[in-house]
């Protein structure tokens, strides 16, 4: 590429890559009962012999048919004129696939300009450049929530990592690369040494703020990714006030705001403040302490419940609003609370049902109760059966000194429950054939510290099962901490001596779908595709419970 009068600094390197493959292809009947039904011409169906890196091998290898040969460019390039200071970052691949005549050419650039005469940051993207019909475009204009220079930043930082240059340093050169692409671009910028501070999106951010002589609080940092950015026009139509400006984009107004505002150390959006106007009422939420209102800003929660219509009442509300508070203090999980007003909404077109929980205890009891209710109501009440002595076995006291307390969970309220504890979706495991579920509590058989273990039932040789374990989790799917290894790895010999003494049998399974009663048995199915040792399944298929009509429900 031919430098320009306006280049700074610019780098380039190329990499070449040769994919050799056998002149053949091995035939595995276990792909298909039918002899004709694998293609071995398919590229999928092609044996890698070797990978070889270098030119030389690629020139070797340029009109081979069992090669695949590739061929990347990447080039860096920051320059400056009278206007403007910008970073370009071009990528080039020519490849030929293995068994293919010609080569498909693909062009990328990456750009980042700031023009110091108009005070206006572009960031965007070319693709297929050396094509006038495929190209295509994108360009942002002071588009700082995007996070523009960290996003080219960690572009290059991606291209060099895969660096083989022939420097004695590799590190050396990939960093020295990446910190010249970055000082040549911001030592090229007028006033930007005022800004050593702060970081590198933050210094074009408060530049770009105060060519435009904006009245900016010491939190401005908080605001630089929301969405959308002020223009000029409008904070000249709020008296260049950062704030103020801010505040009106989200359609919000008041003193209260504005001094929460200036309070705020991360702006998230104004998604949950608007929701919980909508659902408890603007003047309740505006009364609340300004600790509150600045978590409603801060907080990342999501509640999908926009087209809900609020509680009918006054009382309702205010216990939902105390439940609420504990979701933002991550004492009860979002997505339970969520679960809880659509479950109030589709209980009360069966029968009538009051919001009276208004403290954690009272929550759980309340939502495992209505658990159940729309399980009676569309899926069914279920309940695993396993034979008495392994659950014996299991469970005996004293077996782990009286430290940890493993619990078979066997009914759909006990799942529930554990589901609602550890805030995850085991509650939705019960019906599964091949999973055993296992809560081991530390401290006391009702503790809420606890871990939630699921064992895979598989079938092997003879008509015989194994457990095995699958998956280890604490509250909110987290990972346990070290002390649990030890009352785990003992769990785990205790059910391989019961498999082993022939204790443990596959489970049956009751369920109560509106008062009728279906039972099945758990068997194995013998499947040599592609499983080699067969599934299990209920033997009695339950049937489906069709749900009411809820297209008229409020959410």
């Amino acid at each position: 590429m031919e430098k320009r009068k306006d280049t700074l600094y610019d780098f380039t390197y190329s990499n070449h890559t040769t994919i050799l493959h056998k002149p053949y292809c091995e035939y595995n009947p276990k792909h298909g009962d039918n002899e004709f039904s694998f293609y071995p011409y398919k590229s999928n169906s092609w044996i890698t012999d070797s990978v070889i890196k270098g030119e030389e091998v690629l020139k070797e290898n340029y009109a081979n048919q069992l090669a695949t040969v590739i061929v990347n460019r990447f080039t860096f390039v920051v320059g400056k004129n009278e206007n403007k200071v910008f970073i370009k970052v071009y990528t080039y691949t020519k490849r030929r696939e293995h068994g293919h005549k010609f080569f498909k050419k693909t062009t990328g650039l990456t750009y980042l300009t700031y023009n110091f005469i108009t005070n206006t940051l572009y960031n965007g993207t070319i693709s297929n450049y050396h094509s006038k019909r495929k190209v295509n475009k994108t360009i942002k204009k002071n588009n700082f929530a995007s996070f523009p220079f960290n996003r080219i930043k960690a572009i290059i930082h991606n291209i060099m990592s895969n660096y083989e240059g022939e420097s004695t340093s590799l590190f050396f050169t990939k960093n020295l690369v990446m910190d010249k692409v970055i000082n040549t671009f911001f030592e090229n910028i007028p006033d930007i040494e005022k800004y050593e501070h702060l970081e590198l999106d933050e210094k074009l951010y408060k530049l770009h703020l105060d060519k435009f002589k904006v009245k900016t609080p010491d939190n401005f940092k908080s605001f630089i990714h929301s969405y959308p950015q002020p223009t000029q026009k409008q904070f000249r139509k709020h008296k260049m006030k950062y704030i103020d400006t801010i505040m009106y984009l989200h359609k919000l107004n008041g003193d209260k705001i504005r001094k929460v505002f200036h309070k705020l150390e991360q702006f998230n959006d104004t998604n949950l403040f608007n929701w919980a106007c909508n659902f408890f009422g603007k003047e309740s939420i505006l009364a609340q302490h300004e600790n509150l209102l600045k978590i409603l800003f801060e907080k990342v929660i999501y509640i999908d419940t926009y087209q809900i219509n609020p509680l009918p009442t006054k009382k309702e509300r205010d216990n939902a609003f105390n439940i609420f508070k504990m979701c933002l203090s991550e004492s009860i999980d979002p997505n339970t609370f969520y679960d809880h007003i659509r479950f109030y909404n589709r209980i009360n077109q069966f029968e009538a049902v009051k919001w009276t929980s208004n403290t954690y205890e009272k929550f759980q009891d309340e939502h495992l109760n209505w658990t159940d209710k729309i399980d009676f109501y569309t899926k069914g009440e279920y309940k695993r059966i396993y034979n008495e002595e392994f659950i014996n076995r299991i469970q005996e006291d004293g077996v782990f000194n009286k430290q940890y307390y493993p619990v078979v969970l066997t009914t759909s309220k006990e799942y529930n429950q554990e589901s609602f504890i550890q805030s995850n979706c085991v509650k939705g495991y019960i019906n599964r054939p091949d999973s055993l579920i296992i809560s081991l509590r530390k401290g006391d058989i009702n503790s809420k510290e606890r871990a939630t273990i699921e064992y895979r039932i598989e079938p092997v040789i003879n008509n015989r099962v194994t457990l095995r374990r699958v998956q280890t989790l604490g509250r909110f799917n987290q990972r346990l901490s070290e002390e649990w290894e030890t009352p785990i790895h003992f769990l785990d010999e205790i059910l391989e001596n019961l498999v082993t003494e022939k204790i443990f049998q596959l489970p049956n399974l009751e369920v109560n779908i509106a008062n009728k009663v279906v039972k099945s048995k758990c068997v194995i199915v013998e499947d040599l595709w592609p499983m080699e040792r067969g599934y299990l399944k209920w033997e009695n298929t339950i049937p489906d419970f069709v749900e009411p009509n809820f297209d008229d429900l409020p959410y």
